[in-house]
């Protein structure tokens, strides 16, 4: 097989840039120092973030509905939150009350008594889950320590 004096200095030509490429990877390779990532500030970030995500736990495990309902809980550290105890009536109770009840902050407050504003009061306790923010994992929490008389 015979190549045309043009197809040789093409071929010649794609090998010498191959070779240019391979030697300029090289010696960027070898002799190059790359700097060293600093991820002390990530990890520090990481360790607070993972720590609040177990304290939170802490606390969902601690308003568990294992408990007795009669029973009042203490306050939580550092929640600045004192627990009256269950249940709480969705129904009636105000925004402080119902963020008395795990997974439910100020905002999912504010939602369930707007919802009872608009609605009218829940008629079982399976209405929660129409609340924006509720689904069946949150609502298995709340069943046992919420009422509606």
């Amino acid at each position: 097989m015979y190549f045309t004096r043009a197809q040789q200095r093409a071929i010649w030509f794609v090998l010498i840039l191959m070779a240019a490429a391979l030697l300029f990877h090289y010696v960027r390779y070898r002799f190059s120092v790359e700097s060293d990532y600093d991820f002390s500030a990530f990890e520090k970030r990481f360790v607070q973030k993972r720590d609040s995500l177990r304290h939170a736990q802490q606390q969902d495990t601690l308003l568990s509905p294992l408990r007795s309902r009669s029973t009042p809980l203490s306050s939580s550290p550092g929640t600045g939150r004192q627990n009256q105890g269950f249940p709480v009536n969705v129904n009636r109770a105000g925004a402080e009350r119902l963020m008395e009840l795990p997974r439910i902050g100020p905002r999912m407050a504010q939602r369930i008594i707007e919802y009872r504003e608009k609605h009218g009061p829940f008629k079982s306790k399976e209405d929660i889950m129409k609340i924006k923010g509720i689904g069946p994992k949150t609502y298995e929490k709340l069943k046992d320590i919420i009422s509606l008389d």
